[in-house]
């Protein structure tokens, strides 16, 4: 059975063309839907998910954990050169011998001879 569809009128073959193109995106349509539906369908198993959260968690508490062992650290710091300490430094002395001072007058003179 042979179908000449030149022959057909034009008006006859665009509403043929036009229902099986409405029948085909339906039914393609129709199976995204249903895989839709069991793709966004919540996992039976849980587990891997709060294995997820739980890792996450952990990097979150890590990073936390080390911006808070850093600010203690730069407290500390703070705190170790304060103006007492600073002062002190710059007060304290250096008792030298006169044969100790004349030695290091001589590396001085010739490093800068050098």
């Amino acid at each position: 059975m042979k179908f000449d569809f030149e022959n057909w009128p034009e008006e006859k073959r665009k509403k043929i063309f036009i229902l099986i193109l409405i029948f085909l995106m339906s039914t393609i349509t129709l199976g995204w839907l249903v895989s839709l539906k069991f793709s966004l369908k919540a996992p039976a198993d849980q587990k891997s998910d709060n294995e997820w959260r739980q890792i996450s968690n952990d990097v979150l508490n890590f990073f936390q954990k080390t911006s808070d062992e850093a600010q203690s650290i730069k407290n500390q710091i703070k705190d170790s050169l304060s103006t007492s300490t600073v002062q002190t430094a710059a007060t304290a002395t250096i008792d030298l011998s006169p044969a100790e001072l004349e030695k290091l007058k001589e590396k001085i003179l010739e490093k800068t001879n050098n």
